[in-house]
């Protein structure tokens, strides 16, 4: 089995971006795609992000895929996981 988190981003077969990565199906774990032209300003992009799909990957996890339009010639993605504070 492959251990490694999958975060893949490629153009689809419409020139549309789709974005699929693994996350956590635990309560109160979040994550947010972020996109950048240069790799220093970056922005939340969950408006230009559509969910098309998610599986079950039965291990307290699920795939979930995203499709966006492209915006511009270069951008960077990244996903920015958001964990629950402890108190």
């Amino acid at each position: 089995a492959n251990s490694r988190p999958e975060f893949n981003l490629r153009i689809g077969t419409d020139g549309h971006l789709l974005l699929t990565f693994q996350r956590s199906l635990i309560s109160g774990v979040g994550y947010e795609i972020q996109v950048s032209p240069d790799l220093q300003q970056w922005t939340s992009a969950m408006e230009s992000f559509t969910l098309v799909s998610t599986q079950d990957l039965g291990n307290g996890y699920e795939r979930a895929t995203f499709t966006a339009k492209p915006q511009g010639s270069t951008l960077f993605v990244r996903l920015n996981l958001i964990f629950p504070s402890a108190h």
